[in-house]
């Protein structure tokens, strides 16, 4: 695939990828503009379920280089909060391990 003219620039622009959790829109809205600030180019996932939280970590080849997750961690449980939902969507911390167990996210 040909490279965008952007990307032959002297300094090409990043990809940057924000995954925001149900707690942290304020957070996303803070820190996009820092990498935008140097000229790189800004993705934001807002996320909806924990599946959706999934793909966003394991898109392999089309994954951006770099991934920031804004979230919060859920007191109880130890791990990141993802809101409440429905009984039959499990958000328990076993669940939540085993889903991220069935990921691969590439080594940059």
């Amino acid at each position: 695939m040909k490279q965008g003219i952007d990307q032959q620039y002297f300094a090409p622009p990043l990809p940057v990828s924000i995954t925001t959790l149900p707690n942290a829109d304020l957070d996303t809205q803070a820190l996009r503009p820092v990498p935008e600030s140097f000229g790189d180019v800004v993705t934001v996932y807002w996320i909806g379920t924990p599946m959706d939280f999934l793909k966003v970590l394991g898109p392999g080849e089309s994954a951006s280089a770099h991934l920031v997750i804004s979230g919060h961690r859920d007191e109880e449980e130890g791990c990141y909060y993802l809101g409440e939902y429905v009984d039959f969507i499990d958000t328990s911390r076993d669940a939540w391990h085993k889903a991220l167990e069935m990921v691969h996210r590439p080594q940059i």
